[in-house]
């Protein structure tokens, strides 16, 4: 997982992103990296290799995110595992067939 220090360094500091993209798969844009200093806003990149049981993913506590991914099982185990720590909103792209999965 790539990305999410900034991210932590933010909410250490009482701010909140209007939203945060995450990219399950690899990310060509390489966002992870350059998020806090081009815009503002965050992306984390969950890379091929990280197994997302073991990820601590306490960052998305109560942020909005816009997951996206190559593969549908991986957005929807990203998607289950990110619901454990109760963002507030969640939305899955998924590239391969334009359909939103949608947190209520």
């Amino acid at each position: 997982m790539r990305g999410h220090e900034h991210l932590i360094a933010l909410r250490q500091r009482r701010l909140k992103p209007p939203y945060v993209i995450v990219c399950c798969g690899t990310d060509q844009s390489r966002g992870w990296k350059w998020w806090s200093e081009l815009n503002d806003i965050p992306e984390v990149e969950i890379e091929p290799g990280d197994l997302i049981a073991s990820l601590d993913l306490r960052w998305a506590h109560g942020l909005n995110l816009a997951i996206v991914g190559e593969t549908e099982d991986r957005v929807l185990e990203f998607f289950d595992a990110a619901a454990r720590v109760k963002p507030a909103k969640m939305y899955a792209l998924m590239n391969f067939d334009d359909s939103v999965l949608e947190t209520e």
